[in-house]
């Protein structure tokens, strides 16, 4: 097996049994939890993950694209001394922020609630730059093992402070206390590696990584408009309850396949970087191919399966009262997942390899837009599902201008004939396992028999295409 191969499947691992244990989580969650409850969690939740990618994610960017660069000690000690003070940066504005809102915040719930999200927000930047710094250093296994033990330990004080009658700010505290756990456990020596050299801090690099790194704050930020803004949207025009149905629904979909997207990603796209640095352009472009067909022959089965299957996932894994909507809303939030997992996990790429990362920013500000505009005036027209409009319609923007603009910066290889016969594949196996699917009476047999033998048919179509799925 290739090095790609390898660490892809090791990522896989990695990011698939911390996913397997979410879906457990989620199926619990909508089991001991009201919408309204799980509405108010996933806001909270959603509003962490926005001040983490504005004020720590261009700390993340910038250690995975120069890491690899510096192999000499002293250049690598003044990047992790620039890199603690960009993290003690973030964590200062982040508390000022949190202050400024406490002070106009009258609801003592909510306030609580804040408090719980600042600790989160601080444990899961610094536990990314950790995990940043594993993958670039190609730590894979180190980085798998650290993202299963806190999924794991999440689940379990996730069900204690449940029981224990906390309701929202249990879940976000669950997470917080997995994440200082495992960060003790298994990443301790990254601790030390980044704070012991904050002396070093060299200025130079500071500004430099911030030049590189700022425009993917803005555009992760842009990213999380037209990714989650319809949360806030439908919370205040729809309330709490159509907030947790929704989220229930587009979690469960995201996650699918999502996990799955970044596994590959996460270890292939640092090989190509690498075969860049080291062995020049048509190296890179031929590691960017095999990283392309991986995505689309794993990716695109999985899109169209769980599309077909959609009611017998949903009812083996979401509670009875999120149900019904879940089944109404997946099968776009997958689409929708599927082209904007391209985009960020292929074609935006060709501004980080180009180094134009500023111009990842126009895609996603068009695509945000346009989401806004679209949630503004169709959601109390159309309820939930107006939202769900909005989504799908702003990736496919931010696909389509990410995809014209990347290649004005750096030429991404596009194998098209392979992608079509796998795109084709795809929804062949789509199509008869929606179509087989009524023959079988019990839900949870269907599933059961009806995953593996479409995986079978998927892969047996890709041979007679001349595609070997096992490469």
């Amino acid at each position: 097996m290739s090095k790609q191969g390898k660490h892809s499947l090791i990522y896989l691992l990695g990011r698939g049994v911390p996913g397997l244990i979410n879906f457990a989580a989620l199926s619990i969650y909508t089991r001991l939890l009201s919408p309204e409850v799980y509405g108010r969690y996933a806001l909270a939740y959603s509003s962490v993950t926005l001040l983490n990618t504005l004020l720590f994610q261009w700390i993340r960017m910038s250690l995975l694209r120069y890491l690899p660069k510096f192999r000499h000690e002293e250049d690598k000690r003044e990047l992790y001394g620039s890199i603690a003070a960009g993290f003690f940066t973030a964590g200062f504005l982040s508390l000022i922020l949190v202050l400024g809102t406490l002070w106009i915040l009258p609801n003592e719930e909510l306030r609580s609630l804040i408090y719980v999200a600042l600790l989160l927000l601080w444990t899961e930047a610094f536990f990314e730059i950790a995990l940043e710094i594993l993958r670039s250093n190609l730590e894979v296994k180190q980085y798998a093992i650290s993202f299963m033990i806190k999924s794991t330990f999440a689940l379990l004080f996730g069900i204690t402070l449940l029981h224990l009658g906390f309701e929202a700010s249990g879940i976000l505290l669950a997470i917080a206390l997995s994440t200082i756990l495992t960060t003790g456990l298994c990443l301790r020596h990254i601790g030390k590696l980044i704070f012991k050299n904050l002396r070093y801090f060299n200025r130079t690099f500071f500004l430099e990584f911030l030049q590189y790194g700022i425009p993917f704050t803005i555009t992760f930020g842009m990213t999380f408009i037209f990714n989650s803004s319809d949360r806030y949207f439908i919370n205040y025009f729809l309330g709490e309850k159509e907030t947790g149905l929704y989220a229930v629904a587009y979690d469960l979909a995201r996650q699918s396949l999502w996990v799955i997207m970044t596994a590959i990603n996460l270890g292939s796209f640092p090989l190509a970087i690498r075969a860049l640095e080291n062995d020049g352009v048509n190296a890179a472009n031929n590691q960017l191919s095999e990283n392309l067909i991986l995505l689309l022959k794993i990716a695109m089965p999985l899109a169209f399966g769980f599309m077909a299957l959609n009611s017998e996932v949903v009812d083996l894994i979401i509670g009875e009262q999120f149900a019904e909507e879940a089944k109404k809303i997946i099968p776009y939030i997958v689409l929708g997942t599927l082209m904007v997992g391209f985009k960020n996990f292929y074609f935006d790429q060709g501004f980080q390899l180009g180094k134009r990362t500023y111009l990842q920013i126009y895609p996603v500000i068009l695509a945000a837009v346009v989401n806004i505009l679209l949630n503004l005036f169709i959601i109390t027209w159309l309820g939930v599902f107006g939202a769900v409009i909005s989504t799908l319609v702003s990736f496919f923007v931010a696909l389509i201008a990410s995809a014209i603009l990347s290649r004005r910066v750096y030429k991404l290889p596009l194998p098209l004939l392979s992608s079509l016969k796998i795109l084709i594949s795809s929804m062949i196996m789509g199509l008869l396992l929606y179509l087989a699917k009524n023959s079988i009476a019990s839900a949870h047999f269907r599933l059961l028999f009806l995953a593996p033998v479409g995986s079978l048919v998927y892969i047996g179509i890709l041979r007679l295409f001349k595609i070997n799925f096992f490469r």
